[in-house]
């Protein structure tokens, strides 16, 4: 999957929307806020499988190593820094 700044702008707001309604949302605000901070775009083919996104980036190949031999390991637990982790960082 391909993003521009604006593009992943707009996602995190929406992400931070979806996280103040009430309900629960289909798609993980807080996977979707924590891929695009670990700019690790990737993560969403492989956690929406189901949607065709344009391939464009390949995880690393450990974590793509580890992640095909074990399929017990959730989706949601892709490899992947949280929000909190990459703001000390930056």
């Amino acid at each position: 999957m391909k993003m521009t700044d604006g593009e992943k702008l707009i996602v995190l707001m929406l992400a931070d929307i979806s996280k103040r309604l009430q309900g629960e949302p289909e798609v993980d605000p807080d996977f979707v806020e924590q891929t695009i901070y670990a700019d690790q775009l990737w993560g969403f083919d492989w956690h929406f499988s189901g949607i065709p996104f344009e391939r464009s980036e390949e995880p690393n190949p450990v974590v793509k190593e580890t992640l095909e031999d074990d399929r017990s390991i959730p989706r949601a637990a892709v490899l992947i820094p949280s929000h909190s982790q990459k703001r000390q960082r930056g």
